[in-house]
C-alpha cells in the first residue's frame, strides 16, 4: 500500500546525562559546549569503566516512550511501505564529539534491532550537528569488493539552515574531525561521478524527501530518494533511489551483525594512552635512579680543612 508512517522521537526529555555530565547548559561556564565536546571525546576514546556501567543503566527514550514506539511500529509495519524515524540527535554516527545515540550504546542497539525487524524501508532523519551527512548500517558490517553493498538502515542528517559547523572560531576543526570519524558514512557518488567522496557537507543546507510510488498499486516498484541541498538549491548529497520493498529474510540483522556496526564508545584513544603511560613510567624510573645515584652517602665522612 502507498502509505508512509513518520515517528517523531523525544530524545531530550528522558535522556540521561552523559558519562561525564555536559557543561553546555551551564551558563556561567565559558565555552561549555566546547568543553562538553572534549569530555565526550575522552569518555568514548578511553572507554572509561564507569561509562560502561552507566550505559547499562541509563538511556535515551525512557521505558514509557520505548513501549509506545515499539508497539506503534509493530502495528504499523504491516501496511506501511516507508517508515521515517525522526531523531533530534544522530543514531549511526561514530563521531564521539557530538551528542548521539552512540553514547548510550545499549539504547542504540535496541533501536537498530527494532528497526531491522520492520517490513519494508526504514529511514532515519536527524540534525543538531550543523553539517549534513549520509550514514548507512551495512549488512554484516562488511562489503565484499566487486559486489553491490546491501544496506539495511539509512540515516540522513541535515543541519542547519541558519548555522554551519565552520562558522565559530573553532570551525577549522570541523572537517578534520569529520574525516577522522567516517566509518559510519557512505561513500558518496553524485551526478554519475566515478570518484567516491566522503558524504558530508559543512555549509548551510536543507533536505528533501522524494517518494516515487511507481506504477504498481502494491508499491513493488516504489522507491524513495533523499537529497540534501545547499542554500542555492543545488543537490550536494543524495541517498540515490532506495527501493521500499525487498526480501526481509535477506536483510534481517542478527545480534552479531548489530554488534559489528561501528560504535562511538570504541576506545580508540586507549593505545595512545597506554603508550603515553609507558613513556611517563620509563621517565619516572630513570628520574628516580638519577636521584638515588646523586644522593650523598650518609656513612661517608667529609674531611674539613683546618686553617
Amino acid at each position: 500500500p502507498r502509505k508512509t508512517t513518520v515517528y517523531f522521537l523525544d530524545t531530550r526529555t528522558f535522556r540521561s546525562r552523559h558519562c561525564i555530565p555536559s557543561l553546555a547548559t551551564v551558563k556561567f561556564v565559558p565555552l561549555g559546549s566546547v568543553i562538553s565536546c572534549v569530555t565526550r571525546l575522552l569518555s568514548a576514546g578511553l572507554k572509561l569503566p564507569f561509562c560502561s556501567w552507566r550505559k547499562r543503566k541509563y538511556g535515551m527514550l525512557g521505558e514509557e516512550q520505548w513501549e509506545w514506539f515499539e508497539n506503534t511500529m509493530m502495528n504499523d509495519h504491516v501496511d506501511s511501505s516507508l517508515h521515517i524515524v525522526v531523531s533530534s540527535v544522530q543514531v549511526l554516527t561514530t563521531n564521539p564529539v557530538v551528542e548521539s545515540w552512540g553514547h548510550f550504546d545499549m539504547e542504540r542497539s535496541r533501536l537498530i534491532k527494532l528497526l531491522s525487524g520492520v517490513n519494508n524501508r526504514v529511514v532515519l532523519l536527524s540534525g543538531d550537528v550543523h553539517f549534513a551527512e549520509i550514514s548507512r548500517a551495512l549488512r554484516q558490517g562488511i562489503h565484499v569488493e566487486g559486489t553491490i553493498p546491501t544496506y539495511d538502515i539509512v540515516e540522513v542528517t541535515s543541519s542547519g539552515m541558519t548555522h554551519s559547523c565552520e562558522s565559530p572560531f573553532y570551525g577549522f576543526l570541523c572537517k578534520p574531525i569529520l574525516f577522522a570519524f567516517s566509518d559510519h558514512r557512505q561513500k558518496h557518488k553524485l551526478n554519475g561521478s566515478e570518484e567516491g567522496n566522503e558524504a558530508f557537507f559543512t555549509n548551510r543546507n536543507f533536505g528533501v524527501i522524494d517518494i516515487d510510488w511507481g506504477a504498481n498499486q502494491n508499491a513493488e516498484d516504489a522507491s524513495v530518494t533523499i537529497n540534501v541541498h545547499d542554500v542555492n538549491g543545488n543537490v550536494v548529497l543524495s541517498t540515490g533511489s532506495l527501493p521500499l520493498i525487498w526480501d526481509k529474510a535477506w536483510r534481517e540483522i542478527s545480534a552479531l551483525e548489530i554488534e559489528s556496526i561501528p560504535k562511538v564508545m570504541s576506545g580508540f584513544l586507549l593505545p595512545y594512552f597506554v603508550r603515553v603511560v609507558e613513556v611517563i613510567s620509563i621517565c619516572l624510573f630513570f628520574l628516580v635512579v638519577i636521584i638515588l645515584l646523586r644522593k650523598p652517602n650518609p656513612g661517608r665522612k667529609v674531611k674539613k680543612k683546618v686553617r
